[in-house]
């Protein structure tokens, strides 16, 4: 289930958002939900990226040792 958190957007953001949802045939409110979803996905593998490589580099590093 959904629960409710609200921002509070700069008004020359909310003005961006409203003519690309539009364009995007979606609500403003579903472009943001959208967008956020977007944005945890690429940070979550973008977290998960830098973690593997650190592995990496420890690994490799005691393989030299």
């Amino acid at each position: 289930m959904a629960t409710t958190t609200t921002l509070k957007l700069p008004e020359n953001l909310k003005k961006r958002i409203a003519p690309l949802a539009e364009s995007a045939g979606k609500t403003p409110h579903a472009w943001m939900v959208e967008a956020l979803e977007t944005h945890a996905t690429l940070a979550e593998k973008r977290r998960a990226f830098v973690a593997d490589a650190l592995a990496a580099r420890r690994i490799g590093s005691a393989e030299t040792c």
